[in-house]
């Protein structure tokens, strides 16, 4: 269940980004409906226009680098620097009370 949380953009982008769901979906190996994605409404203090995005999902090793350099890609208009947190939640996630395994 991949959270993806962004900060440092407008909301319009963030839906730009939800219109992209099936091809996220495919690229990082998890059901569209089990992507979640949160707008963080915060503003990212920084010398240089940055975005900042945190992903948390069960460790997918293989997918980090292909997901941030696509997320970087996706954003190039909107900052300077795209910075991608990856956080494996493994079986740190419940979900309706049961532990995600």
């Amino acid at each position: 269940m991949p959270t993806i949380t962004i900060s440092g953009i407008e909301r319009k982008r963030m839906e730009d980004l939800y219109q992209e769901i099936d091809h996220i979906s495919e690229m990082v190996n998890a059901h569209p409906t089990k992507l979640i994605f949160l707008f963080a409404n915060d503003e990212v203090f920084s010398i240089e226009k940055t975005i900042y995005i945190q992903v948390e999902w069960k460790q997918r090793t293989d997918k980090e680098e292909i997901f941030a350099k696509y997320l970087k890609e996706f954003f190039k208009d909107d900052g300077d620097t795209v910075s991608v947190f990856f956080t494996d939640v493994n079986d740190k996630l419940f979900v309706n009370g049961r532990r995600m395994k």
